[in-house]
């Protein structure tokens, strides 16, 4: 968390990781979120309403409280602004063709067009791809020396790696913004090593589209900070459906699973199953040191967790033996 966005008292925000990839707080606030479609772009759309669509956008700006920003990314950075007062906020999705592209210095004219001042904004960085593994064409790299006015070593520190941490928080400078802390963590390798699984979700590890989220909103009383664990878990599945079906075609396989007189044949969707476990295990949590393997051993519980699937959209087949 940044320190000083985390201090602006109505603002609450997040960055998603491999173990939890929407943050918690944004579930209940789900329904009210503004979409967009991402395209590796530049242009920042205005949200005004509670679920507007502002079509083809990398950034969105609000001062509406409880519209909830939200931004999806793999290898992308996700920044996350907040005015000091906490009376507006933003969100951009910088990769390296926004970043060429200037999607910072545009947001910087966006808000001098709205009559603020970036100085009196702060801005958190979530994980991306670092310059310790995001590797690009010597095109790529040629072009951002030609754009900016960094030295050849800051954009490039070893041959044909992009440190993209370092051109954004360049570019943040150069347009007046307000950065503590200039870590950034890497989607690519943080957290990978031979007894740990990766801390993120990354294309360019694994190939993989899961993403990760990152949001942030305005909250009109700051104790609208404390979510309700029966409201959260009532909108975690939507939100997970609307974030990761669009990526995937399951289409060619299913998983074969009997219990007594009944196949269940399972189509597999890791997205729709992650939200079946939470609420399985919201409704059993003696059982969460149990592996799904070992539930599936007892008929009752596989016929509950069945059940739960299909209700979160599951696609499941069920024939006599």
């Amino acid at each position: 968390m940044n320190p000083t966005l985390s201090a602006i008292k109505n603002i609450q925000f997040g960055f998603g990781d491999m173990d939890e990839p929407i943050p918690e707080f944004s579930y209940a606030l789900w329904k009210h979120r503004a979409k967009k479609t991402q395209v590796h772009g530049t242009r920042i759309a205005l949200a005004e309403s509670f679920g507007q669509d502002v079509g083809n956008a990398d950034g969105v700006f609000t001062r509406t409280p409880g519209l909830l920003l939200t931004l999806v990314n793999a290898d992308c950075f996700p920044l996350l602004f907040a005015k000091h007062d906490g009376s507006a906020i933003a969100a951009l999705h910088v990769g390296w063709r926004g970043a060429l592209g200037g999607i910072i210095l545009k947001f910087k004219e966006l808000l001098i067009n709205e009559r603020e001042d970036p100085a009196d904004w702060q801005v958190a960085i979530g994980p991306g791809a670092c310059a310790c593994c995001y590797e690009v064409t010597d095109q790529i790299i040629s072009d951002f020396s030609r754009a900016w006015n960094l030295s050849a070593e800051k954009i490039s520190p070893t041959h044909r790696k992009l440190d993209l941490p370092v051109i954004i928080q360049h570019q943040l400078a150069v347009s007046g913004f307000q950065l503590t802390g200039n870590g950034s963590e890497c989607t690519i390798c943080s957290g990978k090593s031979e007894n740990r699984t990766p801390a993120f979700h990354s294309f360019r590890r694994s190939g993989s589209q899961m993403p990760q989220v990152s949001a942030i909103v305005i909250h009109s009383n700051s104790s609208n900070k404390t979510q309700n664990l029966e409201k959260i878990s009532r909108s975690r599945e939507q939100a997970m459906m609307d974030i990761y079906p669009r990526l995937y075609d399951f289409s060619k396989d299913r998983i074969g699973v009997s219990i007594p007189n009944i196949n269940y044949h399972i189509k597999p969707n890791p997205i729709v199953s992650i939200v079946t476990d939470r609420i399985f295990y919201h409704r059993h949590p003696d059982l969460k040191n149990r592996r799904i393997t070992n539930i599936s051993q007892d008929s009752k519980y596989l016929s509950e967790w069945v059940n739960i699937f299909m209700e979160q959209g599951g696609n499941v087949i069920l024939s006599k033996q």
